[in-house]
């Protein structure tokens, strides 16, 4: 009888196996939940990706006083504009996916602002790309500003983007006097060229 005990009480290697078994079985199943947060994660992150890149941020600007310094004018109202330009920031770049967030929102500016708008100069200082489809719907947008009357020019555009835009054909739509390297530069040509009331 002695003997019998001995073989219902486990040994201290059985019980060792047993336990790494159960931490590895929990080890796993620890690293399966953190796998699937993570992969959750980075989803979430590109989606976040997506919607931002698509849906830039532009703004109408001002100048600020005293200054060539031009800022959004919903944080600076001190900010000055000018009646009938519209110096409008696009907020990124512009592929197919952005180009009609960008488009709807100077649409809205177009409407809000009084006195109507004549000019319109779009600071492409946040573009670092655009696309064929992108540069092909902002053509097709000017047009449609200059059959209503309004002139559009650009500032600050980047030196690889301007090369698309030339690829684009964005030249046969906007004459080349009509990029600026300042804003400040394209407030001046418009201001000698605005009529005088």
């Amino acid at each position: 009888m002695a003997g019998k005990p001995d073989k219902l009480l486990p040994s201290a290697s059985d019980f060792m196996k047993k336990f790494a078994v159960a931490q590895a079985e929990e080890a796993s199943k620890q690293a399966r939940q953190h796998v699937h947060g993570i992969a959750l994660g980075v989803v979430l992150s590109l989606l976040l990706l997506i919607y931002q890149t698509s849906h830039p941020h532009g703004g109408v600007l001002g100048q600020l006083p005293g200054t060539e310094a031009y800022r959004d004018v919903r944080p600076h109202p001190e900010a000055r504009t000018f009646p009938g330009l519209l110096i409008w920031r696009v907020g990124g770049d512009l592929f197919f996916a952005s180009v009609g967030q960008i488009e709807r929102a100077l649409k809205n500016a177009l409407a809000e602002i009084r006195p109507q708008v004549k000019h319109v100069l779009l600071d492409m200082s946040s573009v670092n790309m655009i696309d064929v489809s992108a540069c092909d719907e902002l053509i097709t947008f000017i047009k449609g500003l200059q059959s209503r009357g309004i002139t559009v020019a650009f500032a600050r555009v980047r030196d690889a983007v301007r090369q698309d835009m030339q690829l684009g054909g964005m030249d046969a739509v906007v004459d080349s006097a009509d990029f600026h390297e300042r804003i400040t530069d394209g407030v001046s040509a418009w201001q000698r060229q605005a009529p005088r009331s």
